[in-house]
């Protein structure tokens, strides 16, 4: 028992040694200025949530396993990390007790998800949510896919092929991704970000509150007087995730 409430304080320390601030005070205002213009928000006060939301377009013609129809131009919500609240790495790599404590953040940030929804009734059209996770090697990407499928997502890979646009696109997002995890959660940083791409995740809302929407009851930590700004929709390809 003492040895897990070490390794929780441990896994509680806001920033690791070895942060870069001098990288992080050129970022802030640079992922600040991106969160106001995409209207991207938070969703939960918790320190365990780990997502912001945006609301966006949705792009893709799709039917997910529970039989929910996601069409062109419907309303989803959008998933991005909120850097500053995903757990760090400890200093000797990924152990059990960062996993678990992942996956509690993790639980803890849908249930604030489908508490939010619960309670934000001009929201009631919304019948999904999307994140696209960054991909790595083909092992890798299906371990990720196992993962996140444990908590009701579904892998729908695009049927259309990446332009040159959205290539080019793809490639700015991923040098500010990664400039992100090394400012914050350095240790987590991996080679080969800058080409990877991307994992598009769907989550029925009809599974959110299967899953979640139990325990899913508006709290401090999660009250129905949280502002989200008016919706800026814009299609396009993005890390979210």
């Amino acid at each position: 028992m003492d040895e897990r409430n070490r390794a929780e304080r441990e896994l509680d320390a806001k920033q690791p040694a070895d942060s870069h601030p001098l990288l992080s005070m050129w970022l802030h205002p640079i992922d600040k200025y991106l969160r106001r213009r995409l209207a991207i928000f938070e969703y939960s006060q918790s320190s365990n949530c780990m997502f912001r939301i945006e609301i966006v377009q949705n792009t893709e013609d799709v039917l997910l396993v529970d039989g929910t129809r996601l069409r062109v131009g419907d309303r989803l919500i959008e998933l991005h990390f909120w850097n500053e609240h995903v757990p760090v790495m400890p200093r000797n790599g990924a152990t059990i007790a960062w996993a678990r404590h992942i996956s509690r953040c993790f639980a803890i940030s849908m249930r604030e998800l489908a508490a939010f929804l619960a309670g934000r009734h001009e929201l009631d059209d919304i019948r999904g949510i999307h994140a696209n996770m960054t991909g790595g090697a083909k092992r890798q990407t299906q371990q990720l896919v196992r993962i996140v499928q444990r908590y009701g997502f579904e892998w729908i890979p695009s049927p259309r092929r990446e332009t040159i646009k959205q290539r080019a696109h793809r490639f700015g997002e991923n040098i500010l991704v990664s400039a992100l995890i090394r400012t914050h959660n350095p240790r987590a940083a991996q080679e080969g970000t800058l080409t990877r791409g991307r994992i598009p995740l769907y989550l029925s809302r009809r599974t959110l509150e299967r899953y979640y929407g139990n325990t899913a009851k508006p709290s401090a930590n999660n009250s129905q007087n949280t502002k989200a700004p008016k919706p800026q929709i814009i299609p396009r390809s993005k890390a979210g995730f």
